[in-house]
Formats: structure tokens, sequence, C-alpha cells
């Protein structure tokens, strides 16, 4: 077959070839460029307080990795949806970020009309750390000292029992709501505003049973003004060896892990997901941040976005459930 040379296709030949090689390698030119400036890491709490903490104490370790400041900002309010609006109206550059526990992605979309969508607004970055198992403590004059006791005593007296809980909708509320459901009996929901006042009328006699964090529960629980008779989770509480798990008992409750990640709006690139991924990963494996982070009660953990995202939506159909078949609503 006979050719024919055409000058301008000669001509425009360098200019095709360098503009394909320009579209195959800007993926890789973008993720090697980020990040080129501050990282803003929004925190749904005021300053000062546990989320704040152990947040900064992440970012500073993260900014070895990043080589960038990662900036906290602070915008407490509104059950996170400030925070979260905040996030969604973010371009998805990378550039900002959010941390985030189970109430603003498992609970508070079943509470309220959030302004956002689990499955749809955020990308999952990563987990970097975990509280400690929740325990089921009671007042002292109680006739409980464990949890097959606890499990029997609850059965045995529906309708007669008086737990505390933080308030109504809290991670406290659902989580013995998760052990009534498993144990196929309803008794009396008495919520607080906060931790505080419900441990204080658990230890006068005034309930009987609340489902807390042991952080809070253990200078009580010490001191002998309440008992421990449960733990919560799948494994007992390192601080309390000789308390048995409720799945010990042959009452596993599906208790759920309460967290500490990081999401980003939808649409960031998969490479700056990994980066940032991967510098979590590194950060919690620093051992002066792993020991300063379970001072505050929190156990550093790296679980990397599809794992956090599989966790997100199993425990957000758990939260829906427990709260549609319980008609929970907000506040107390």
């Amino acid at each position: 077959m006979k050719s024919t040379f055409n000058p301008r296709t000669f001509a425009r030949r360098p200019l095709l070839l360098a503009l394909a090689l320009a579209a195959l390698t800007a993926p890789a030119v973008h993720a090697q460029a980020w990040p080129t400036q501050p990282i803003k890491l929004i925190v749904a709490f005021a300053p000062g307080g546990a989320a704040d903490t152990v947040t900064r104490l992440t970012a500073k370790e993260m900014e070895k990795t990043l080589g960038q400041p990662v900036v906290v900002d602070n915008k407490p309010g509104g059950s996170t949806f400030i925070a979260t609006q905040a996030l969604t109206a973010s371009k998805p550059d990378g550039y900002t970020m959010m941390v985030v526990s189970n109430d603003t992605l498992m609970v508070n979309p079943h509470l309220f009309k959030a302004p956002y969508d689990i499955r749809q607004s955020f990308d999952y970055v990563a987990i970097f750390g975990e509280y400690a198992p929740a325990v089921l403590v009671a007042r002292t004059t109680l006739p409980v000292n464990d949890a097959k006791e606890a499990i029997e005593y609850l059965k045995k007296n529906p309708g007669k029992v008086n737990y505390a809980s933080h308030g109504t909708g809290s991670t406290s509320h659902i989580r013995m709501e998760l052990l009534l459901a498993k144990l196929g009996v309803k008794q009396n929901h008495i919520p607080y505003k906060g931790g505080a006042p419900a441990l204080q009328d658990l230890s006068g006699g005034q309930v009987d049973f609340l489902v807390d964090s042991p952080v809070s529960s253990m200078p009580l629980v010490k001191a002998g003004r309440i008992k421990a008779v449960a733990a919560m989770g799948k494994e007992r509480y390192f601080d309390l060896p000789n308390v048995m798990t409720l799945a010990e008992a042959g009452a596993g409750a599906g208790d759920f892990v309460t967290f500490q990640g990081i999401m980003a709006p939808k649409g960031t690139p998969p490479a700056v997901i990994k980066a940032f991924s991967d510098a979590v990963s590194k950060a919690v494996s620093d051992p002066v941040l792993r020991e300063a982070l379970g001072s505050r009660g929190l156990k550093p953990v790296y679980r990397g976005p599809a794992e956090f995202q599989a966790l997100v939506y199993e425990g957000s159909d758990m939260m829906k459930k427990v709260i549609t078949d319980n008609n929970i609503t907000a506040g107390n």
C-alpha cells in the first residue's frame, strides 16, 4: 500500500505525543504533588475535649509523614451537623477532612434529618483509635454480681428494672436496648443529661443499671460505690480481668466498636485517600503516640478505608433496627 506524506500530521506528532504522555502521567503527578499546603482536619467538638485532644496528638505525628501542617478546625454544635456540612461543602481535593465517631455516622442519621448520606456524601479514610468496650454497672445493693446473674435478673423481672442512660438516643441507651432485645425483655429507661448525673444516681441507688465507659466508671467501681457486672464488648476490659463478657455468659449483645476515624468529602482522589490513610497507619505505630492516646482511653488501632466503610455500614444498619424497633427519638 502506498503511503502519502502529510506534512501537517508529521508536524503535529511531537505535540500529540506530548499531550498523550501528559494525560498518562497526570494522576501520578497529582498524587506526588499532594500535599503542597496545610491540611484542615475538622473536629465536631470544642477545643480541650477528648476528641479534640486525641486528634491534635495524632495530627502532630502525621505531619512528619505528610510534610505539611495538619491543622485542627473546631466546629462544635448541631449534633455534629455543623461540622459535617462544612466537610460536604469543601472541595474534594484532600485539603479538608474530618474526624468522626459512631454518633455522626451510625446513630444521628436515624434520629435526626441528617444533611448527608453515609453512602453518598463521604469517602472513608481510616480509623486511628478505638475506645475501651463499655461495661454494665449496677447499684451495690442489687442482688447481681456477674454477667450471668445480671442476665437472669433482667429476664426474671420484666418491666421492673430501671436502667439509666446518658440520654435518649445515646450509645449508652442503644447498647442497653441491644442487650434487652437479645434477652427478649423490656425494662424501664431513665434518661439523664450526660454520664455524670447518671452515675451519681446509680451510686445513690436511685437506678439499677447503667451501660457506661469504663474510663468514667472505674473510679466509682474501685471506690465500692457501684459494681461492674459485665463487659459489653468481645473481650474483657484489661482493668477488670475478673468481669466476664456478656458473650461469655451466653448473651452476646451485638455490641459495637466506639471509634475515632477520619473521612473526606466524596470524590477525593483515591491516591490522596491512600496517602493520608498510610500516614495515619504510620502515626499510630509510633510508641510515643500510642502511649499518649492510651493514657486518654483511646487504643491506637489502624483500619483502612474498606474496613472502615464496612464497619460503618454494618453498624448503621444495626443502629437503625434498634432505634426503629424501640421508637427511640432524640432528646430526653
